[in-house]
Parts: C-alpha cells; sequence; structure tokens
C-alpha cells in the first residue's frame, strides 16, 4: 500500500473506506484506530480491513472486518483463513440473491419497453382495487393505444416501430408518480393504475400524456415523425370489479379513438 494511499484511508470514515473499497475493487487495511470516533462503527471495536464481495466480475458488496479492541493488534493465519472461507460463502449468497431478483425482474417485466408486463398489470390491479374498496378511496384506470401505429411498422419497419414503443413507455414514465403503475398491455397498448386518484384527476393525467406524446418527436434517420395517443379512463368509484374497470376503459379508448380519426 503507498504512502498516498494511506494519508488517504487515515483521513477517512468507514463510509469514505466502503466506497474506495467498492470503486478500487481491490481489499483496503486501515492502519490507524483513528477511525473508531467515526459514529458508525461500535465504540468496543476497530476496523481491520475492507474487502470487496467480486462475483461476475463486478463489485456487489464490502465486508468491513473489525476486531475487538482489547484483541491482539494482527490477525492470525487461521484468522484470515476463516474470513476467507466467510468472504467466500457471503458472496455465493449475494450472488444468489442478485440472480434471483434478476429472474424476479424478468418475470414482472415486459422485455422490450421495461414496464410491468400484462401479468404483473393485472396482479397489481387485484391488489388496488381490493385496497381501494376496503379503504373507500379512489382508483382510476388509463388504457392507452397509439394513433396509427400500423402505419410506423408499414412505412419504416418493426425495428423502428419497437424503438417506438420504448420511447412511449419512458414519456408514460415521466408522466406519472412513483406509487402508479405504467404497464404494458400488448403491442401498442398500455396500461396506467393510479392509486388514489379521481376521475377528474385522472383526466388531468391522460391529457398531460397526451400532450407529451404530440410534442415529442419521434426521429429515423433524419425524418421526424410525430404520433398521437388515444387514451380512456375508468374510475372505482361509481365502478366496483376489476373486471368492469378494464371493460369501462376500453371502451372509453374506443370512444377517444373515433373522435381522432373524426378530426383527421
Amino acid at each position: 500500500m503507498s504512502d498516498n494511499a494511506v494519508k488517504t484511508v487515515l483521513s477517512q470514515n468507514r463510509d469514505e473506506l466502503i466506497a474506495d473499497v467498492m470503486k478500487l475493487a481491490k481489499p483496503l487495511p486501515v492502519v490507524s484506530a483513528g477511525l473508531c470516533a467515526d459514529s458508525n462503527l461500535s465504540p468496543t471495536s476497530l476496523p481491520v480491513a475492507c474487502v470487496p464481495m467480486i462475483a461476475d466480475g463486478q463489485v456487489k458488496g464490502v465486508m468491513t472486518v473489525e476486531k475487538l479492541i482489547n484483541q491482539k493488534p494482527n490477525i492470525d493465519m487461521e484468522a484470515t483463513e476463516l474470513l476467507k472461507l466467510l468472504l467466500k460463502e457471503a458472496t455465493l449468497a449475494l450472488t444468489n440473491g442478485y440472480a434471483y431478483r434478476r429472474m424476479e425482474n424478468a418475470a414482472m417485466t415486459d422485455g422490450l419497453t421495461g414496464l410491468y408486463n400484462h401479468r404483473c398489470f393485472h396482479e397489481r390491479l387485484d391488489r388496488e382495487v381490493e385496497r381501494s374498496i376496503h379503504n373507500a378511496s379512489p382508483l382510476s384506470l388509463l388504457m392507452a393505444d397509439v394513433n396509427g401505429f400500423k402505419r410506423i411498422n408499414d412505412a419504416y419497419g418493426h425495428r423502428h416501430g419497437d424503438e417506438t414503443l420504448k420511447k412511449l413507455a419512458n414519456i408514460l414514465r415521466s408522466n406519472v408518480r412513483s406509487m402508479d403503475m405504467p404497464a404494458r398491455y400488448g403491442g401498442d397498448e398500455f396500461v396506467i393504475i393510479l392509486p388514489e386518484t379521481d376521475a377528474k384527476r385522472a383526466a388531468i393525467v391522460a391529457e398531460r400524456i397526451k400532450k407529451s406524446v404530440a410534442s415529442h418527436r419521434f426521429h429515423k434517420d433524419d425524418e421526424s415523425v410525430q404520433l398521437t395517443i388515444s387514451i380512456g379512463i375508468a374510475s372505482l368509484p361509481p365502478i366496483m370489479n376489476k373486471e368492469e374497470l378494464i371493460d369501462v376503459a376500453d371502451r372509453d379508448l374506443y370512444r377517444d379513438k373515433r373522435k381522432v380519426r373524426r378530426k383527421e
């Protein structure tokens, strides 16, 4: 360890030290007891080293090794081997956790847009309807469809159509709250669950999304393409079950699409 590195460790608290280990992907020994002043540390222990937990070529976490103040200052070979085994097992557990999370996310999300998928949408809507009825709180559902999307695919190809759907998904995300749930319903249809939202507020959200889509320019090479989106709205109450909520939003969507066609 270089003098400069030692000086860095001497001047850092544990949070800064862990950040360095994450960045460097190398263990850093702690060479000063001055770190015991760090409020994050136990008053009866001193840090000895910070060791990266590496899996799949990436730092997944950091293990901080500490010793009791009244223990001998150096770690012997037996303790070192034990720490290696502990680090290996902890890294394996962390890796498995990340793999499980990736699998879980893949099962919940649409592969193209990254939004929640059809199945996850229905599961969430079941819960939100139940919660809304139990708490006597409003709930709204938006169902959206891109106007003339088939013409986009026919004119520019399905690859450009896919890119357009990705951009539309980003527009939806940027126009809703973190508690809301935008999802891909299928094809070029999207749905958005709006908890704690009555029909009046849902209409405001729908109008904001329409304006955002209409003002966005979807580029194909040097050509700029403008799109519009139609949105249907259904709210609970007066609707009191999931199936009717979806049906009403769907019918309202096609009423909105007919309005667009009459203007064209």
